[in-house]
This record gives C-alpha cells, structure tokens and sequence, in this order.
C-alpha cells in the first residue's frame, strides 16, 4: 500500500471535499503532488494551507521550495527567508538557503546563512562543503 502517491492523492482530494478546511490534509496533498513533479498543484495546495493556517512554517518552506524546483529562483528565497524568520533555529532550512544564495552569488546571505547553520549543527557536512566553496 506504501507508495501508491495517486491513490493517496485522490483520497486527500476526496476529504477536502467532504471538510476544506484541514490545513493538514493541503499540507500532505502538496507533498504528494510534488513527489509525483505535479508542482502547479502543489503550489495551490501549499498556498491553501497557508491560506488557513498562516503560521504552518513548514508549508512556507515547502512552498518556496517548489518555487525553487520550478526555477522560481527569486520567489523561493522570499518563501524560505519567510519559513526561517519564523524558524531561526532550524539549520536545514539556513544550509538549503544558503546554498541557493551561493548559486545566485549572493555570497554575503550565504555566508550568514550558512555559519549560522554550522553554529546550530557543526555536524552538517553539505554546510561544510558549500562554506569551503564559498572561500575560494
């Protein structure tokens, strides 16, 4: 049953009909649109969720990163600034981001957002490497 992401997405389509008003159920719909790359639904149902609970930081963070695999470069970073500011402590999101201020060379926001990244989690390997990039 694990793995049939067309059949879970009928069935969270299918509760949304019957209560549209689970900001969850948007949640985990826009995830399943994006594992099946359905990115412009996923957008709707991340924004939905949004719509109904605007403090649903993880939804914010997924939302840019649908921007961000969609090439919205500019709408991403808006979206998971968004997400950080609400979650500054969480050292994922600050290494995803500085990553992508590092492609964009933006080397200041990713400077910032990478140490900050170490400070949480010294551990983070991906953090490490994209810092030693960023020195040459």
């Amino acid at each position: 049953m694990k793995g049939e992401v067309d059949e879970a997405i009928y069935h969270y389509e299918q509760a949304l009909e019957m209560h549209s008003l689970k900001p969850d159920c948007y949640y985990n719909l826009g995830n399943a649109h994006c594992l099946k790359e359905n990115y412009k639904d996923a957008l709707k149902a991340f924004k939905k969720c949004i719509e109904l609970d605007p403090t649903n930081s993880a939804a914010i963070y997924n939302l840019g990163n649908t921007y961000f695999v969609m090439q919205e470069t500019e709408k991403a970073t808006k979206f998971f600034e968004k997400a950080i500011e609400m979650e500054p402590d969480n050292c994922e999101w600050r290494n995803y981001i500085g990553g992508l201020y590092l492609e964009k060379k933006d080397y200041e926001n990713a400077r910032r957002h990478l140490v900050e990244s170490l400070r949480l989690n010294h551990e983070i390997f991906d953090t490490h490497l994209k810092l030693a990039e960023l020195c040459y």
